[in-house]
């Protein structure tokens, strides 16, 4: 379950990582890829460190955290492409 105050920073983390993969299977150019990568990394970052500041309940992770490793590794594959082109 996804607790109320991530809700909306979390759909917003997930919208952008999707303007991401969109940009990419609509090949638009290297550099709004790059743009949107770069602000993608960025609200997933904040949301990360946002939720590493805050005491867990439980040494088990949330779904937010599940979530975000997951936008974590979709990204990086998405740069370690653009790398390789």
């Amino acid at each position: 379950m996804v607790p109320d105050e991530y809700a909306a920073p979390l759909a917003d983390a997930m919208a952008s990582v999707g303007d991401v993969l969109r940009a990419v299977e609509e090949e638009e150019s290297p550099e709004r890829q790059a743009e949107l990568s770069a602000e993608a990394d960025n609200v997933v970052k904040a949301l990360t460190a946002r939720i590493g500041s805050e005491d867990a309940a439980t040494g088990a992770p949330s779904a937010v955290e599940s979530i975000l490793l997951s936008l974590h590794r979709m990204l990086r594959v998405v740069k370690e492409s653009a790398d390789r082109q």
